[in-house]
């Protein structure tokens, strides 16, 4: 966001579970790790931190335009 730029704020409320992860991202990184690759990701690594090592690497695997930005959470 810019302060000299418009823009749209989206909201939006959800329930959230146990086992549940959350990702925050910047444009850079969901420009180029979209939802259906990341759930894959997710699915195949149930630990955290092997989740979190194998978004690194599909990060490092692709070419970034921009900032790439993630906070990443899992639900206990």
């Amino acid at each position: 966001m810019s302060p000299g730029r418009e823009y749209e704020l989206y909201e939006q409320q959800f329930l959230v579970e146990a086992g549940d992860r959350i990702l925050l991202t910047s444009d850079g990184f969901h420009s180029k790790l979209l939802r259906g690759p990341l759930a894959k990701i997710s699915s195949e690594n149930q630990n955290f931190d092997d989740f979190w090592s194998a978004v690194q690497s599909a990060l490092e695997d692709v070419t970034l335009e921009d900032d790439a930005s993630c906070i990443a959470i899992e639900i206990e």
